[in-house]
């Protein structure tokens, strides 16, 4: 049996060809995917950071002196002010909408572990806000607040 090598050789060339623009193919896609993901988390620190989360946390202790008052307007404005304090820093960090609700619908919880949980509270807070005779009580408004600071915690920490 006489071996052919031209043939052999152009078949393990051609094989070779193919296989290196697959793996060519496969190394952009992932360099495609990886620099997507980065786009995709949106980043929350700037120049300004620093001074802004401590004007967060003066306005954190003052949400929960409200929470421990526990009158019913005291809780209505703490889950208010608590909404406006994530909206500033989901603005701050380059999502785009003319109020927090457009925000939160640009996000996903890969951005955001809990954002259904926010979008919850959010709803909440609109409820108090458009329907001002709406009873709460200190345990939802506990829970809102815990939701809000969680959010506050995991924006502080990209």
């Amino acid at each position: 049996m006489i071996l052919n090598w031209e043939k052999i050789e152009f078949v393990l060339k051609s094989i070779s060809f193919v296989l290196s623009v697959v793996f060519f193919m496969g190394i952009l896609a992932i360099i495609f995917k990886s620099s997507s993901k980065k786009s995709d988390k949106r980043i929350v620190k700037n120049n300004n950071f620093n001074l802004s989360q401590s004007i967060t946390l003066k306005k954190l202790k003052k949400i929960k002196k409200r929470l421990e008052k526990g009158d019913e307007s005291n809780l209505k404005l703490a889950i208010i002010e608590a909404d406006e304090i994530v909206n500033n820093i989901l603005e701050r960090a380059g999502y785009k909408g003319k109020d927090m609700g457009e925000r939160l619908k640009q996000i996903n919880p890969s951005q955001i572990a809990n954002i259904n949980d926010l979008r919850r509270a959010h709803r909440f807070r609109n409820r108090i806000v458009h329907s001002p005779d709406v009873k709460i009580n200190k345990e939802d408004a506990k829970r809102a607040i815990e939701i809000y600071q969680k959010v506050i915690q995991d924006l502080e920490r990209l």
